[in-house]
């Protein structure tokens, strides 16, 4: 096997593992329905300095906090103060980044909106589409290493193994016709 058959595999390996390995970056979805007063949260666990993408998209006005989890605790006693980001809004969209290792809540509440609301909540590392293309480049990559190996394939050395009776140029006994006089080696009835 040829050095670029077996890079080319490896290449095929590794691009399949980055593309099963992109799936466990997606990013999540919820979609969730408010009853007026109502309050519901995400928790998620960052390291400092990690970053979050997150969108909203509510049906009506919501009030949206981010808060660690101290202060999370402290919301059944009615206390939202000492969140971290605070914003009433219908539509949002932001990079939240931990200040600190440890779990943060993601708190939305129906606190303006008489009747019911539904907030669509978007939030993850988006990480996982650079594995999905890398690991489809490299896919590809690999596939064009395999076609310039087949294009470039080299032939075994012809074996000169007889000689033209017509002009003495050394010839193959597999060959039809001399190369150099064109004279008939070998007719269709030879060929068994």
């Amino acid at each position: 096997m040829s050095v670029s058959k077996i890079l080319s595999l490896l290449m095929v390996l590794i691009s399949i593992s980055l593309i099963v390995l992109s799936g466990t970056y997606n990013p999540h979805n919820y979609v969730m329905t408010f009853s007026r007063g109502e309050i519901k949260s995400v928790a998620l666990n960052l390291r400092a300095g990690e970053s979050e993408s997150i969108t909203l998209k509510g049906t009506d006005t919501f009030t949206f906090y981010i808060m660690n989890e101290s202060k999370y605790n402290s919301i059944e006693n009615g206390n939202f103060t000492g969140s971290l980001y605070v914003n009433t809004t219908s539509d949002e969209s932001l990079v939240f980044t931990a200040p600190g290792s440890g779990v943060y809540y993601l708190v939305i509440a129906n606190v303006n909106t008489p009747g019911f609301l539904q907030v669509s909540v978007d939030y993850g590392s988006h990480n996982g589409m650079y594995l999905l293309i890398s690991g489809v480049l490299l896919f590809v990559a690999s596939i064009l290493v395999l076609v310039y190996d087949i294009l470039n394939f080299k032939q075994e050395p012809v074996s000169f193994d007889t000689v033209c009776p017509n002009c003495g140029t050394k010839v193959s006994k597999s060959w039809h016709y001399c190369p150099n006089c064109r004279y008939i080696l070998k007719g269709d009835d030879d060929e068994q």
